[in-house]
This record gives C-alpha cells, structure tokens and sequence, in this order.
C-alpha cells in the first residue's frame, strides 16, 4: 500500500500511534467545527465500537479547555463528580479516566485526542505527557490526510520522511534529516536551518545547496530580528516571505517555543521561492519540531538522570560515612572503659611504687594510655557530627589532632610528616569537626597521591597568619596534577583516582565548607614535584571565657570520710574507684547497675553518688530522676562518668543538671577535682 493510501483512514494510523506510545481502551477525535462553536466526533477505536452521537459546545467542555490552555488535559473517576459536558457521554461508553491532547498544526488546531481507560486511576499524566509531546506529529497526518482530500497530494517522499525523522536520535542528526527530506521529497534546492534560542538569536545552522560565497551574503543579509518575532507570532499562517524572495516556516515546539526557522531561497532564474510545495516542507518542519523537542526533552532527561544518579552516589556515601561514624563512636566509646582502668591503675601503680626497676615501665604504659586516649578523643570528635556551632579553636591543635589520627597510616606507607606550626597563633571561632574534615580530606588525598611515587615521600603542614587571615598549607611530594584536571579538583564527582578509590566529593564539599567558614581553599601542582592545597580561614574575634584558677593539688585525706556510692555496669571502673576513694578514707559501696543503685540510695543516705550515664536497663539520668522524685535533697550530689561527652544528648544532660562530669578515661586528679565540686556544694 502507498504511503498516500495510509493518508485514506488517518485514525487508524492515528489509533496505532497512540496504543504504541500510551496504553488505552478507547480513543476518539475532537473535530472543530468550522463555525468554532463546537466539536463533532470522528474515529472512535475500536472500530467495532460504536461511535456516539455527540456534539460538545465550545463552553464548558474539557476539549475546550484543552484547546484553551494549549496543553493537554487528565480527567480521573469519571461519572464520580461531574465537571465537564464530555463526562455523562465517556461514562456511558465505559470510560473511567480520560487525557484529552490537542493536536496543532503549524498553529492550527486540527483535533483533541480523547483516551479512555475502563478502570479509575489507571491512566496517569505520564502517558498522557507523552502523547502531548508527539501532538505535532499526530496532527501532522491530520493536516497530510487532509490536504490529500482537498486535492493537494502529498508525494510519497514526504511521508516517508515524516516517519522516518522521528527516529533521529540526536539534534544534528535531526537537523540533517530534515534537511535532506527537503531535497528528496520537494523541489527546492536552497535551504538554510537556524535553530535559535528564547531571544530568537541563531546559535546553530545548517545549509544545503549553497556555495561559501552564498553562505557568506545569507550571514549578511539574515532576517532581522523584527521579522523573526512577526514570524513566530504569525505562525498560523505556516510561513512568510521575505523582501529578498525566500520563503520562512518557522519550527514551533510545544507551548509556543521557537525551535528555529527554515529558509527557502529561490533558485536560479527564480525571483521569489515558487509555493506549490510549502505544505510539504510545512508537514516535514511540523515533524521536525517534534523531533527536535524530543531530542532536547531526552538530553534534559539525561542530565537529569545524571545528576539524580550523582546525588544518590552522594547521599550513599553520606549514610556509609554516617554508619562509619556510629560505628567509630561505638567502639571508641567501648574503649573509653578499659582505658579508663589502664590509666587509673597505672597512676595507683605509680603513686605506691616501691621498686625504681620499674618506675619507667609504669610511666610507658601512663604515657601511652594517655595517647590511646587522646586517639580515641579524636575519633569520637571526628564521629560525632553535633549541629555546625562556631565556636573558638586553635587551628594548630586541630592539625596536630588530625595529624594523630593520620599517624599510623603514614608512618606505615613510609610518608614523614614535617610541620612549622606558627607560635602564638591566634585563635578563631569555626565549626571544629569541619575544618577536621577538610584537612583530613587533604591529607588522605596526599597520602594516597605519594603511593604512586618511589623517592622520598614527605608530607609538610604549615600555619601562618597573613593580615587577618590564618593560613593553612598542606604540601605533598606526589606526582603533582596535570594543568587540565587542576582546573577541575573542586568539582564535584570529578577523581583522577581509579574506579573504587574515590568518589570525587571530599574536595568540593570540603571547598563548600571552607567557603561557609568566609575563607577560601587553593591549590598548586606541578607535575613531577607535587602538589600544595592552602585554606585561608579569617580570624573572627573570640570572646575569652574568664580564667578561673585550676585547682592542681587535691589533699590526699578529706576533713572527714563520706559516704560514696560507685555505680557502673563495667567491672574494672567500679574497681578502680573503689580502691582510689577507700585508699583516701572515704566508706565506699558499688552497685553494678541503675535498679541496684536506686534500692540503695532509697534506703540509706549517701554523701556522692558516681555513676555512669550509660548502662543497661535503668541508666543514669533514669535514676537521676527517680532519685529527685524521692529524695530531691540529693539532686547535686551526683557525678556522672561517660564516655562520650561530645554527644548532643549528654552535653544538654549536663547542661540541665549542673551535675559535674567525669569523662572517660578520667585519670584520678579528675575524680579528686569533682568530689572536690559535690563536698564545696555541702
């Protein structure tokens, strides 16, 4: 069958296209009638379903208001609630959801779709959205079969073209097909594509038919701007003719977005473009404007698609680094308690030593308990992502304490570490566990950067001040980076690492961070010799806490002995105390757990209570207030011990009580100095 044969029953083919692209029990067209007062129906699928007799008015009808709006219409649970004249007609025929599509042509109105499903809610605005963006081309074949049956044939070729144009997959490819169409299928020769923006100013253009020099004077002489906009608001007429003799048909996608505008020139011996085959090109330009807005509708949707699978990549590794910090905060938090034994029995070791063979021992395992727990102490800082509060901080204590958690890394990939931090740096007010993260950031980059080389591997901090600024350089003897990815570091998703090793985040968030700090974060390569990242962070005035006198030397024996009540679910804590506090006098009782203690205190009186803020069952603040509800007199007797301080919960805890806090690992002037606080208070 000919290709003008499948023009003879236009909504069949129309039917076809439709069921391809959304799925439908029912499908009809909206004809205008030529007075404009009204619609008649023509169409109906299925064919063996009879088509009713119904005449929808121009008022009060959901086809007008489609036509209206220029956009398509989804009407839900039909016969429900009625709202439009068209409603008691598509319930009778079965229908329960209904999308109504407009089909323009060149700006004229051709027809309205109407698609029906049986069951409520089974038709939904995607369906309906795509049949809305081949509306041209649907009303396209409507404006072919009509001119068909006026007399005016449309050739083989272009139909042809029509449907071969649609599968273009991009832009160009679009742009050439339409192009080379016009050539087959029409006898026009010369032809200029511009596709324009939303000022309607060229960006891109494609020729055919013409020489350099015929190229060069269109350049010249292109329509101007005035011209343009009379074009486009003119565009139910499908075309206008130019001063020079061409002939313009402007590409219109939907909404009334300007896509661009074909140029006819006339041919040789020609002086205006001849008409006879402008319905032609018309029809091919209708086609491929749908086509052309297609293919920017798939490019948006690509890059909308890449930058959702960019932001689930992020939230992933934002819930891996969230499961790592509690992960870290658990078990630093689980060390704090034997740590806290190590330390304390150590210094009790010490303090009743009698043998100077092993006074040095002693003092290795005190000293290295201690580093173990400013390690830790670290680690929960760094887990532990309390809400972005400024407060003041001494940039150079920040490096050393991330250079502590860096340190057995880098002394295992034989990295030396060098650092000129800058005495008597002022302090600033920043988000303390932020500026962590950036150097940490940095300085894992520069860790793994200095694996790929064979020399000496050095890795130098350094701290200065420049006017008002305090300045942070982390230099590294890696490869270096070359100048074309340099210019990219901080964006995001974008690594130099291989696939697995990195996700391209840590420099653009850390940039996001240093930028909320008011500073800036540099950097300087040179491949071969390494690379150098500065961070500038403003020095912000620091209200100074008034200094209160530490008290350094605790007398060994209290004026009289108290009553001192342990409680902890943790074996070696209940001891050390227990030694300590009777070592100086005191009359000690322990209780392994918050429904012990709670019997106890209920029943005797107890000068301190020293618990620990986390056990199971009733925990500390638990029994904080059943034991303010009984005996509300002991309110501030309390010292709590927990071994995770930083936590927003705890600080606000303590915040509410007043009650002094013993955090772990405490060594024994810290338990001294808070018995000291209880006994001051009585």
């Amino acid at each position: 069958m000919s290709a003008n044969r499948q023009l003879d029953n236009p909504y069949r083919f129309l039917a076809a296209e439709i069921l391809r692209l959304a799925p439908c029990d029912r499908i009809v067209f909206a004809l205008p009638t030529p007075n404009g007062l009204g619609f008649t129906l023509a169409g109906a699928y299925p064919e063996s379903a009879s088509l009713p007799d119904f005449y929808i008015p121009a008022k009060g009808s959901c086809v007008s208001q489609a036509v209206a709006q220029r956009h398509a219409q989804l009407l839900s649970a039909i016969g429900e609630e009625t709202h439009f004249v068209e409603e008691e007609m598509l319930y009778k025929a079965g229908v329960r959801d209904a999308g109504f599509v407009p089909l323009f042509y060149a700006g004229e109105l051709m027809a309205v779709a109407i698609v029906g499903r049986r069951d409520v809610n089974s038709l939904d605005w995607k369906s309906v959205r795509c049949l809305e963006r081949v509306s041209g081309l649907l009303a396209a074949v409507m404006a072919a079969a009509r001119d068909a049956a006026s007399g005016t044939p449309i050739p083989d070729t272009t139909v042809y073209a029509t449907r071969r144009l649609p599968q273009a997959e991009d832009v160009d490819r679009a742009c050439r097909g339409l192009m080379e169409a016009i050539r087959n299928s029409t006898a026009y020769r010369k032809v200029v594509l511009t596709l324009v923006d939303a000022s309607l100013k060229g960006y891109q253009w494609f020729f055919t038919g013409l020489g350099e020099s015929e190229i060069d004077t269109f350049n010249r002489n292109s329509p101007p701007q005035e011209f343009l906009h009379a074009l486009f608001e003119g565009q139910g007429e499908g075309s206008a003719t130019s001063s020079a003799g061409a002939a313009h048909i402007p590409l219109i996608g939907s909404r009334e977005r300007a896509l661009g505008f074909l140029t006819l020139l006339p041919g040789p011996g020609e002086a205006a473009v001849p008409t006879g085959q402008l319905d032609a090109v018309r029809m091919l330009a209708t086609v491929a404007s749908v086509t052309l807005e297609r293919n920017h509708l798939l490019r948006e949707l690509r890059r909308e698609r890449s930058r959702l699978q960019k932001t689930q990549e992020q939230l992933l590794h934002s819930d891996r680094l969230s499961a790592l910090g509690q992960m870290v905060s658990g078990v630093a938090h689980e060390l704090n308690n034997p740590l806290s034994g190590v330390i304390g029995f150590a210094e009790l070791a010490l303090k009743n030593n009698v043998d100077p063979g092993i006074e040095k021992d002693l003092q290795r395992i005190h000293r290295e308990a201690l580093r173990c727990h400013h390690i830790v102490r670290n680690l929960l800082c760094f887990a532990r992502r309390t809400k972005p509060e400024r407060k003041a901080m001494d940039l150079n204590e920040l490096v050393e304490n991330v250079l502590d958690l860096r340190a057995y890394q880098l002394r295992l990939d034989n990295i030396r570490v060098e650092t000129e931090l800058a005495p008597n740096l002022p302090r600033t007010l920043g988000v303390y566990h932020q500026i962590q993260q950036v150097l940490l950031n940095i300085i894992n980059n520069a860790n793994q950067a200095m694996l790929e080389v064979r020399g000496e591997r050095l890795l130098k901090l350094t701290t200065e001040v420049d006017n008002s600024r305090i300045l942070v350089r982390v230099s590294d003897t890696g490869p270096g980076i070359a100048p074309m990815a340099l210019a990219k570091v901080f964006e995001p998703f974008f690594t130099t690492k291989a696939a697995g090793k990195g996700t391209g985040l840590g420099l653009s968030l850390s940039q996001g961070l240093v930028k909320d700090h008011g500073g800036e974060i540099r950097v300087e390569s040179l491949v071969g010799k390494g690379t150098t990242f500065t961070v500038e962070i403003p020095i912000l005035e620091v209200r100074e806490e008034p200094v209160t006198e530490e008290r350094t030397t605790a007398p060994e024996i209290p004026e009289a002995p108290r009553n001192i009540l342990v409680v902890d679910d943790e074996e070696v804590i209940v001891e050390l105390l227990n030694e300590v506090l009777s070592t100086v006098g005191h009359r000690v009782e322990t209780a392994r757990n918050g429904k012990q203690a709670l019997d106890k205190i209920l029943s005797n009186g107890y000068d301190v209570i020293i618990s620990d803020l986390k056990m199971p069952g009733l925990d500390g603040s638990g029994l904080y207030d059943s034991v303010c509800r009984e005996k509300p007199e002991m309110a501030h007797r309390f010292v709590f011990s927990t071994g995770d301080a930083t936590s927003p919960a705890t600080q606000d805890f303590f915040r509410k009580t007043g009650c002094p806090c013993l955090s772990k690992p405490f060594d024994l002037q810290a338990v001294r100095d808070s018995l000291d606080q209880i006994f001051s208070r009585s």
